[in-house]
């Protein structure tokens, strides 16, 4: 990695931040909470905010930077800048509450000022809104929790749906998302707000091999080999994701600081093997495409894409086409005295879905194909 191209990064950059379609009508209000860090803990997240962007059918109300306390060390700021840049959208946001909450009731209230603002951009945007407003969650619940507690009948009135991506589907709840903050999990899990859960591991944890084969087909992971992505998507978008992988240096020039990662001329054509051949665990996708009211649809042999329904009528592509790669069910859950989830049948009216894909290869697949078809349009 070794000659940086200014000019040309620029150039990249200019056309990158014109000015983006119009959102649909209709566009999903959202809330965007993410663990996103710089250096990454996981880059999973990073590929979580692309698609998010990608998706012009969810309107982006705010993103809460979560874990605030550790935001200050890794700062996901970074990465969401860089986003905006090349994107051209320009969302509000702001760091979550600094440490977990004391108990499923604590409101967040005794936190230090500097971690209060995306609790209160939280309140903000769902006293402003005119519509539901969707929650997606891929790290702690912290602030929502923390939200809820402060003012549960806003969060009633206004929000139409939270997708937690958190959680093994039954059992002890062990999983990384939760453990950021358990009782903030368990907290929005029984607030009786609609929940569609999704979580990230099958009943019990996971298993040895977690991704491709969670038990009773609730878990969300899927296994990404990330040159699908990597070979589709433009320089900007791949410049993104290998700042990430392996902190480039910024160019020097003022007019194009860090949240414009400029392109390297040269790249290590074995760091660039390995990167390219390795295989990474995603979890929230379905999440984003479901909110966004997309479908899935086969468009040729292993070749599927998540379309809205006038994206499908415009390719005149038929309702025959669609495929149930997964599915929501009605659920009931109950926390035991050690915090272990159980999951029951519920009515179809019950406030809580539950993520299923119980044909792994199918899910497996199309998650592959659909995001790099995504991402490549982005």
């Amino acid at each position: 990695m070794k000659s940086i191209l200014p000019t040309l990064v620029l150039a990249m950059l200019t056309a990158a931040v014109a000015p983006a379609a119009g959102q649909p009508v209709g566009a999903v209000p959202v809330i965007y909470s993410s663990d996103l860090h710089h250096p990454p803990n996981d880059p999973d997240d990073h590929f979580d905010l692309a698609t998010l962007f990608a998706l012009p059918e969810l309107d982006i109300r705010a993103v809460i930077l979560d874990c605030g306390r550790r935001q200050l060390a890794q700062p996901g700021e970074i990465p969401l800048r860089q986003m905006m840049a090349i994107t051209g959208r320009r969302v509000p946001w702001a760091i979550g509450l600094a440490d977990p909450l004391k108990a499923p009731n604590d409101d967040g209230r005794d936190q230090p000022a500097e971690f209060q603002r995306g609790l209160g951009l939280i309140l903000s945007v769902l006293r402003a809104a005119d519509r539901p407003v969707t929650i997606i969650t891929v790290g702690s619940l912290r602030d929502v929790a923390a939200a809820f507690n402060r003012d549960p009948q806003l969060l009633r009135e206004k929000v139409g749906r939270i997708y937690v991506n958190a959680g093994n589907a039954a059992g002890p709840q062990d999983e990384y998302n939760v453990t950021l903050d358990p009782h903030a999990f368990r907290c929005v899990m029984e607030s009786g707000l609609p929940i569609w859960y999704c979580p990230c591991f099958g009943e019990g944890g996971p298993s040895g091999s977690a991704c491709e084969d969670p038990r009773g087909g609730y878990g969300t992971c899927w296994t990404l080999p990330q040159e699908r992505v990597f070979e589709r998507i433009r320089r900007p978008l791949l410049a993104y994701f290998l700042f990430a992988l392996r902190p480039m240096p910024a160019p020097k020039q003022p007019e194009a600081p860090v949240h414009q990662p400029a392109w390297v001329d040269n790249i290590d054509p074995e760091w660039r093997a390995q990167t390219w051949a390795h295989y990474r665990c995603m979890w929230s996708t379905a999440s984003f495409f479901h909110s966004a009211g997309r479908r899935i649809y086969r468009v040729a042999e292993d070749d599927y894409q998540a379309l809205s329904a006038a994206q499908a009528r415009s390719r005149r592509i038929g309702a025959s086409a669609i495929v149930k790669a997964f599915h929501f069910e009605p659920v009931r859950t109950v926390f035991d005295e050690a915090g272990a989830l159980t999951v029951h049948d519920a009515p179809v009216g019950s406030p809580t879905k539950i993520f299923r894909a119980p044909n792994r290869a199918l899910y497996s697949t199309a998650m592959r194909s659909v995001l790099a078809h995504l991402l490549g349009k982005l």
